[in-house]
């Protein structure tokens, strides 16, 4: 059930920001990035905001670079998004057992 919502989200979210920011590499950045979000199941300590957050800033960072130098936002356009929710959700895992190693302390 959450792959079809997460398909569904990149395709609705991916449409959108196709039309608004004008080129289909944002979109497909922010596209695949819902995607990620929903599809992903959250652990412990994990967040739906912080994981849509890191998306959104891979977005900005996208279309920013797109207007700069092309050829690079092309490829990380479609890399970016995954590598990044896997970290920031192993950071907030640390975040997470170091809170509670403080709290069996």
């Amino acid at each position: 059930m959450a792959v079809f919502q997460g398909v569904g989200l990149a395709m609705a979210f991916g449409l959108g920001l196709t039309v608004l920011a004008g080129d289909v590499i944002t979109g497909l950045t922010g596209g695949f990035g819902a995607g990620v979000v929903a599809a992903l199941r959250l652990g412990e300590g994990h967040s739906r905001k912080v994981r849509a957050l890191v998306v959104a800033i891979v977005t900005v960072y996208v279309f920013i670079v797109l207007r700069i130098v092309p050829e690079v936002a092309v490829v990380t356009g479609s890399l970016l998004p995954i590598p990044a929710v896997g970290l920031v959700d192993r950071l907030t895992e640390r975040r997470y057992e170091a809170a509670q190693r403080l709290k069996e302390e």
